[in-house]
């Protein structure tokens, strides 16, 4: 069918496999979203809730009762208002955001520093290095922060540049991270740094008073890492007549806030995992954890890409399994 709608030279490229990726695109990848939009296969709306045809929650007691009944998936058409459709396999190859505030909630001034791209994701991360300069800093749990730090995208960055890193750690031991091959090494410079700057500070000294008043006395380096543990995201000010942005945030203990602060740095970089909205799974079998106060979905049949395009091939297998040798579901 698509070959109907492209040129015989076009064909031919195809065919030939004699394609860069400007052709896979131009002759191949936007022909066929075309094609599949024109025809219904791809329709543009929203979707507002996901549930069983016939299944109420409690119903079907084995795994293969639930998968017998449909999925319906209610959806907001652009054209012509509500409809539905019915499936067997659901597929969220929704990518949605894990923001930097508390409680993975909006921050104060977040929206407008991603639009000015201020704030990156780790998977946008690799794109800005070769062109980042300036001060970073990242956000998450001290387990998603110690395998970046340890990985070849930051290793890329020069421990002996002059750019400062900041984490901000959602957990309050950071013991983990204090240990990472990068910051023992980062620890072992900045010793290095302070002696070269207390020799220029007595050199300083010693100077003639005329000559201080013309000279600047040296500024004590800095740490290169720097971490703030159990500390929540309030704010992300950016001030028209300054290069960086502002970070402004506060730690709490027990309802009551135990201390502020505020840091100044060039990108804020979003190394939480991305979570799923699982609103619209209402109607569908859910797992509450009481103690995270996470939601996670439990109902097979539904399957969440993400970052892992690879879970499409298995679970179309393990979808195959439920209506054929799987007679123990």
């Amino acid at each position: 069918l698509l070959f109907n709608i492209l040129s015989t030279t076009q064909v031919k490229k195809i065919q030939e496999k004699k394609l860069t990726q400007e052709d896979l695109y131009e002759y191949y990848l936007r022909p066929l979203a075309i094609f599949l939009y024109k025809n219904s296969f791809v329709q543009r709306g929203k979707i507002e809730q996901v549930s069983k045809c016939f299944l109420n929650l409690e119903d079907g007691e084995t795994l293969r009762e639930r998968m017998k009944d449909s999925f319906k998936v209610l959806y907001e058409h652009e054209k012509w208002g509500e409809s539905y459709l019915e499936c067997d396999f659901f597929v969220d190859a929704r990518e949605d955001d894990s923001f930097v505030g508390s409680s993975r909630s909006l921050c104060l001034g977040e929206r407008r520093s991603r639009k000015m791209g201020r704030i990156l994701d780790k998977k946008e991360f690799p794109s800005y290095v070769e062109r980042t300069e300036g001060d970073l800093c990242f956000i998450g749990k001290s387990e998603n922060i110690k395998k970046f730090i340890e990985s070849e995208e930051f290793k890329i960055f020069s421990l002996k540049s002059k750019m400062a890193y900041h984490f901000i750690v959602e957990e309050e031991d950071v013991s983990s991270l204090l240990n990472a091959s990068m910051v023992q090494e980062s620890k072992k410079i900045h010793e290095e740094d302070l002696k070269i700057w207390k020799q220029a500070v007595s050199d300083w000294d010693e100077l003639d008073d005329f000559i201080k008043v013309k000279k600047k006395k040296p500024l004590q380096p800095e740490e290169r890492f720097s971490f703030y543990s159990s500390y929540s995201l309030l704010s992300v000010n950016y001030l028209t007549d300054r290069e960086k942005i502002y970070l402004t945030m506060e730690k709490n203990e027990q309802g009551e806030v135990i201390d502020s602060k505020t840091i100044e740095c060039d990108y804020l970089v979003n190394l939480r995992d991305q979570v799923n909205d699982l609103a619209i799974y209402s109607r569908l079998r859910q797992k509450v954890d009481e103690l995270n106060y996470e939601i996670s979905l439990i109902e097979e049949g539904v399957y969440f890409i993400g970052e892992n395009k690879e879970i499409i091939s298995s679970a179309f297998s393990k979808m195959m399994g439920y209506f054929s040798r799987r007679e123990d579901l």
